[in-house]
C-alpha cells in the first residue's frame, strides 16, 4: 500500500509540473521548446506512473485478467477502482505512449498538446482521488 501511495505522490508532482506549463499563455508555450518539451516529458512520466500504480493494484488485490498496458485501465474499472468515464479518458491517453511504432505525444501538434494539458491534469488528479478512496 505504501508503494502505491508513494507513486501517487510522484504522480502529483508530475501533475504540478504540467500545471506550471499550462499556466503559460498559449503563444508563449508554443514558442518555447523548454516549456512544451517539459509538458511532453511529464505527461509521459505521469502516464507511466499511472500504469505502474494500476499494475501494483492488480498485484495487491489479485485481480485476474489481461494485464498488458492497454487492458490495465479497463481491468481496474471493472473492479470499481474508478468510474467508466475516467477509464475511457485514461484509455485514450495511454494510447499516446503504448504504441510500439510511434511516439504520438512527440508527434502531436504543439497547439493540440497545449489544449490537452488541462484535461491531463484533471485526469491525473481524478485517478489519484479514486485510487486513494479504493485503497484506504
Amino acid at each position: 500500500m505504501e508503494k502505491i501511495k508513494e507513486s501517487l505522490a510522484e504522480l502529483e508532482k508530475f501533475t504540478d509540473i504540467i500545471s506550471v506549463a499550462a499556466s503559460y499563455e498559449k503563444d508563449i508555450f508554443l514558442k518555447d521548446p523548454i516549456i512544451y518539451g517539459a509538458a511532453e516529458r511529464f505527461i509521459l512520466l505521469g502516464l507511466k506512473c499511472m500504469l505502474d500504480v494500476c499494475g501494483d493494484i492488480v498485484q495487491k488485490y489479485g485481480f485476474s485478467g489481461n494485464t498488458n498496458c492497454e487492458n490495465l485501465i479497463v481491468l481496474l474499472q471493472k473492479h470499481k477502482v474508478y468510474p467508466e468515464w475516467l477509464a475511457n479518458r485514461l484509455a485514450v491517453k495511454t494510447k499516446l505512449i503504448t504504441s510500439p511504432d510511434r511516439d504520438y505525444l512527440k508527434e502531436m501538434n504543439k497547439s493540440d498538446l497545449y489544449d490537452l494539458l488541462d484535461e491531463v491534469i484533471l485526469d491525473f488528479r481524478y485517478f489519484k482521488k479514486f485510487v486513494l478512496e479504493y485503497i484506504v
